[in-house]
């Protein structure tokens, strides 16, 4: 593995950094490591409208530059024995999942919260890498946990558990290197208003190593950091990290990075203190995603009888027309959203029955996927998708 690879961990907080509003920095231990094999997704390409996975490590593959993916031993029989110090912690790997997404689906493809009144989690993925030496058991958790509105994890709001025990490694040739997708099929359904986590959890002993596969998108940034963590595309438009880790160093800190300022970085070009080329203060991207299904299967492609909406064209280069036709009177809002769901676009009219046309120059617009959502009188009431591509 390059040397350059190593130093690109953040929030993981095995990497040398500086803990945010704390005035300290902390050493370097150990980096990540290139897997002996990366297991391939196998995505069923047949499903229903309101099946879908939802997979933000694929989705930032999808728009990144250049995406490598490193595996993160959460405790390693390679680390100088430093779980014997804290035999008793659990360590775990936290993705929050805020923006509802089909992954697989011409790209990811957002879905709207207003679309489904529940959602049920199918199934759980990681993609991990498990020895076991000691001979003794070995726990690996998953958990469903709430979340608070700004998407940060709650480890001690468990919504639902499933769990796997086993004495003997589960990678191939018991190398903890050679990944796999461990599942787990919690079946548990929640309101569409529920904001949650899905907690990736490991407690073993100190011989003994499990590790989680993470996706790092190559940036350019200077000193050491090729490859570097950022902010998820996905996660509340890049304002906050989509995903979170507990370390035994940094136990103190809880979960991080967390909502309060204990965040960890890599300083990538040694002067101290974090500024642009340092790499962010999150992990990105741990690979843990699900297969969800949501109820009812109205979704995107359902009409409000009142209302019927096109665009064109589609792909758009240079302009695009949003058509709408209202059979009644009423308050509308017309509104374009990117597939993160950041508003770009939006306008509130009182109209009476008739057919309207906006049309829109591409130039503030990204090439990418959008929707155009029709609103009658506060209700959802037309969806398009379109692309651009200038």
């Amino acid at each position: 593995m390059k040397k350059n690879y190593i130093f690109t961990f953040m929030a993981a907080s095995l990497i040398c950094g500086s803990v945010m509003g704390q005035g300290s920095l902390i050493e370097p231990t150990m980096g990540g490591k290139t897997p002996i094999s990366i297991p391939k997704k196998t995505i069923n390409s047949s499903k229903a409208f309101n099946q879908f996975y939802i997979d933000y490590d694929y989705g930032d593959e999808y728009l990144a530059t250049d995406y490598k993916r490193f595996i993160w031993a959460l405790n390693t029989s390679d680390s100088t024995g430093l779980m014997t110090e804290f035999p008793s912690l659990q360590f775990n790997a936290v993705v929050s999942f805020d923006s509802i997404l089909d992954s697989y689906n011409n790209g990811p493809t957002y879905i709207p919260g207003t679309d489904f009144t529940s959602i049920r989690v199918d199934s759980i993925f990681a993609a991990v890498g498990h020895s076991n030496v000691s001979g003794t058991n070995d726990t690996i958790v998953f958990k469903i946990v709430s979340a608070t509105g700004q998407g940060y994890p709650q480890p001690n709001n468990v919504l639902n558990t499933t769990t796997i025990v086993t004495n003997s490694g589960l990678s191939s040739n018991n190398d903890w290197l050679s990944s796999f997708v461990a599942t787990t099929t919690p079946n548990f359904t929640m309101s569409s208003s529920q904001k949650w986590a899905v907690v990736l959890e490991y407690k073993g002993a100190p011989a003994d190593t499990f590790g989680v596969i993470a996706g790092f998108d190559n940036l350019g940034q200077s000193g050491q950091c090729t490859y570097t963590a950022r902010k998820s595309f996905y996660f509340g438009y890049g304002a906050r990290a989509n995903s979170y880790s507990t370390w035994w160093k940094y136990k103190q800190y809880g979960t991080l990075p967390t909502s309060n300022g204990a965040n960890i970085f890599y300083d990538c070009n040694g002067n101290g203190s974090k500024d642009q080329g340092d790499s962010e203060s999150y992990i990105q991207n741990w690979a843990i995603w699900v297969h969800v299904t949501t109820d009812p299967a109205s979704g995107i492609n359902e009409l409000n009888k009142n209302v019927s909406a096109s665009v064109y064209p589609n792909p758009a280069k240079d302009l695009i027309n949003l058509v709408y036709s209202l059979n009644t009177n009423g308050n509308v809002i017309i509104n374009i959203k990117d597939i993160t769901g950041r508003t770009v676009y939006e306008k509130v009219s009182s109209l009476a029955s008739g057919t309207y046309k906006e049309t829109l120059s591409t130039d503030q617009l990204n090439d990418g996927i959008y929707f155009f959502s029709v609103y009658l009188n506060g209700e959802l009431s037309s969806v398009k998708k379109f692309t651009v591509n200038k």
